[in-house]
């Protein structure tokens, strides 16, 4: 490894993964939630779930100097397929990423953490 650069598999996203892992596993429950509930409902789902992982890793990680962005995508399997891709372009040097893909017999969540040091 360069100096000055960060090696991404160590990097503190990396050590967050298995926390966000964790939570998104509590969402088993959003199975029967899809099936009873309003898809409204949907929307602040996604917003808790987003709120949960940025304060997890907040105050988990307490790394200085460090900008996360939270994304959160969830939705029904009903056979017609997804695709999902994200990327970080900004400086290659110092961003790092994680996902984690929750999914059930009716339903997928996935969230992708983006971590910039400046």
């Amino acid at each position: 490894m360069q100096s000055g650069k960060i090696n991404h598999e160590n990097s503190a996203l990396r050590k967050v993964r298995q926390k966000v892992a964790n939570y998104m596993a509590r969402l088993a429950t959003l199975d029967e939630a899809f099936k009873t509930q309003s898809r409204l409902d949907a929307g602040q789902w996604i917003r808790d779930a987003a709120d949960t992982v940025n304060v997890t890793i907040t105050e988990r990680l307490l790394i200085p100097r460090y900008k996360y962005v939270v994304q959160v995508m969830m939705d029904l399997q009903m056979g017609a397929g997804c695709h999902y891709l994200v990327k970080g372009y900004w400086d290659v040097e110092s961003v790092s990423h994680t996902s984690i893909t929750y999914t059930n017999s009716t339903s997928f969540c996935v969230c992708t953490v983006f971590g910039n040091l400046y």
